[in-house]
């Protein structure tokens, strides 16, 4: 009885949310078509409209419908939701735009195209944007409604730019209205916090550069004394005081950020949990080598040792003299570790190139054609090999050719054209047989493998170049969703408030619209359009009736038109061929030969099938 009582329960639980669920929005879903589901909103009241495409309530459940069609694959349908919330309607009281229904229902409906449906991403920029149908004085004007892409419904920094960074998409990072957020935040807010930071750096790596590159140099014209003690004293204090405990500093913050918000992945077989961006991000990357490279110089540093030594003091005996009689060892695992760092204070100024589009698009491009030149240093490794090996194996007593690890240097000196001229006229006089293996050896490796590297740059060039752009924009957005944590409450509610949000812009003058947006001025040849987007309606303004019928057929699609085109042939074939049976059975066999036109002319040709074969 018990087991009877559960599987009914189950099956009243099953039949009610099928009936609750399947709607005609769902049905249209299920089938992925564009038409039906356009056919199934007709009669939504325009108040609830958006609510039909977003949320389906079953029993204490909400289902979105726009979801749903993101997850079965129906792409077709989901476009369409897209399309129809997005489109402006108005009546004689008011505009209906269904950006903030959307939203609010979805805050995370960017990242969820990016990763579902990417196709769909320019249909929801699209929506997103109004432009006039007519110019003024040779300019167009745009509305661009992008608050929902700036702020969460709680006032704080949406994450659109994280997610298009993440995706790595340069085509969506060009569009129109991501330029326009992108470039409103950078130049309003993000520059500022950028542009401290790394004015402050650049002061540390002047420091750096004084400290371990002119101050500990033999070329240094000033005297071994208390000035230059005192100056390396404070330079290598300022590193390690203020330089170092700033990046410990910002990374743990930023590590703790992630830790909360569960942004890690596992490495070393998943036993570890590493923040994400230490992965993604390579200037945190180098950020964190420099940290450690730093930390480590820390520990060997030479001036700590001549502090603590009995010999007296270093500003009596000379910094420089005091540092140079310490162990070799030390001092030259100390000067390694001291030209990492440098290179990686110079690796981690690329950030700078963000400040101009133009520069920061150079970046990226250089580093998409950096595993051609890679793939050619390989090629070129393994024909130095294989030619020292044979050259060893020659009967040839060349200086420079003596064995397999100096026959290597010489090949690897000829690739780079960094050999002596000098020695390939005696090596022609005296041994022509290695003259031949070095005259193939360049023949492979500076003809071949050189044109052939030409190429390979060439071609990856043209790949990237149309997305150079994109790519700049990319780099920017990742900058600016890195750096706005850095930015203070203060100062992004002041920028909030200057944006004016909350005022609603104007289509046309005296015609004032919807708000959420900034109101831009363009070109008018930069797009051109000629339609107008807003769909506007007389009648009834009351928010329970729905849209009049002509507002279904305004959208018509190509698809539609050519269904209507197919199904009203197929009509008129049935037809002609039902007229061609009957007139045939009415006339007997004395007719049988004669055209099926009444005036005698080949009206048409009635196949086995009867369908019209050819009208003439």
């Amino acid at each position: 009885e018990s087991f009877r009582w559960s599987l009914g329960l189950i099956s009243r639980i099953l039949v009610r949310t099928i009936t609750e669920g399947s709607t005609i929005v769902m049905l249209a879903i299920n089938v992925n078509s564009a038409r039906q589901l356009r056919r199934a909103v007709v009669h939504a009241p325009r108040g609830s409209r958006a609510a039909w495409m977003l949320s389906v309530q079953v029993g204490t459940e909400s289902i979105s419908p726009l979801y749903s069609a993101l997850e079965r694959g129906s792409l077709e349908a989901a476009g369409a939701v897209l399309e129809d919330l997005l489109t402006i309607r108005a009546d004689r009281n008011r505009y209906y735009y269904g950006a903030d229904e959307l939203f609010a229902r979805h805050a995370d409906v960017v990242n969820r195209l990016i990763l579902d449906a990417p196709e769909l991403l320019p249909k929801l920029f699209d929506g997103l944007v109004w432009r006039a149908r007519t110019t003024e004085q040779g300019r167009r004007r745009v509305n661009y409604y992008l608050k929902h892409l700036l702020q969460t419904a709680d006032g704080e920094f949406a994450s659109t730019l994280r997610w298009l960074a993440k995706a790595n998409n340069p085509k969506s990072a060009c569009h129109p209205i991501v330029v326009l957020l992108s470039e409103t935040l950078w130049g309003r807010l993000v520059n500022r916090t950028f542009l401290l930071h790394k004015s402050w750096f650049i002061f540390t790596l002047l420091v750096f550069i004084l400290a371990q590159a002119v101050l500990s140099g033999p070329t240094m014209r000033l005297q071994d004394g208390p000035v230059r003690g005192w100056a390396l004293v404070v330079s290598r204090s300022i590193i390690y005081c203020f330089n170092l405990t700033a990046l410990l500093a910002r990374l743990c913050r930023r590590c703790v950020r992630a830790l909360r918000a569960g942004e890690t992945r596992r490495i070393l077989g998943g036993s570890v949990r590493m923040p994400s961006f230490l992965l993604e991000e390579w200037q945190e990357s180098f950020s964190l080598l420099l940290i450690v490279v730093l930390c480590l110089m820390l520990c060997l540093e030479p001036l700590l040792r001549c502090i603590s030594s009995d010999e007296g003091s270093i500003f009596d005996v000379g910094a420089v003299s005091c540092v140079r009689s310490q162990s070799r060892g030390l001092l030259v695992a100390y000067s390694v570790a001291s030209a990492v760092a440098m290179g990686l204070y110079f690796l981690l100024l690329l950030d700078l190139a963000a400040v101009s589009t133009r520069l920061s698009a150079f970046v990226p491009t250089c580093r998409q054609v950096v595993p051609e030149v890679l793939l050619f240093l390989v090629a070129v490794g393994f024909a130095v090999l294989a030619f020292s090996c044979a050259v060893a194996a020659l009967s040839q007593s060349h200086e420079d050719f003596r064995g397999i690890p100096s026959s290597a240097v010489s090949f690897a000196r000829i690739a780079f054209r960094m050999f002596n001229r000098d020695g390939y006229d005696s090596m022609q006089r005296r041994e022509p047989a290695l003259y031949t293996a070095v005259t193939c050896f360049v023949v492979v490796a500076g003809i071949f493998l050189g044109n052939l590297l030409v190429a390979q740059l060439n071609a990856a060039f043209r790949s990237v170049h149309e997305d150079m752009d994109g790519f700049a924009r990319l780099n920017r957005a990742k900058l600016i969703a890195a750096w706005m944590p850095s930015v203070s409450a203060r100062r992004w509610k002041s920028f909030l408030a200057k944006l004016r949000l909350e005022e609603r812009l104007e289509f046309n003058e005296g015609d004032v619209g919807m708000a959420g947006g900034l109101q831009m001025f363009e070109p008018a040849s930069a797009h051109p359009t000629t339609v107008e987007s807003i769909r506007r309606f007389g009648g009834s303004t009351s928010p329970e009736s729905p849209w009049p019928e002509e507002e279904a057929g305004a959208g018509i699609s190509e698809e539609d038109r050519f269904d209507k085109l197919e199904r009203t042939l197929e009509k008129a074939m049935k037809r002609m061929s039902s007229r061609a049976a009957g007139g045939g059975r009415g006339d007997g066999g004395a007719r049988r030969g004669r055209p099926l036109g009444t005036d005698g002319s080949s009206a048409g040709l009635v196949s086995s099938g009867g369908s019209v074969t050819s009208l003439r």
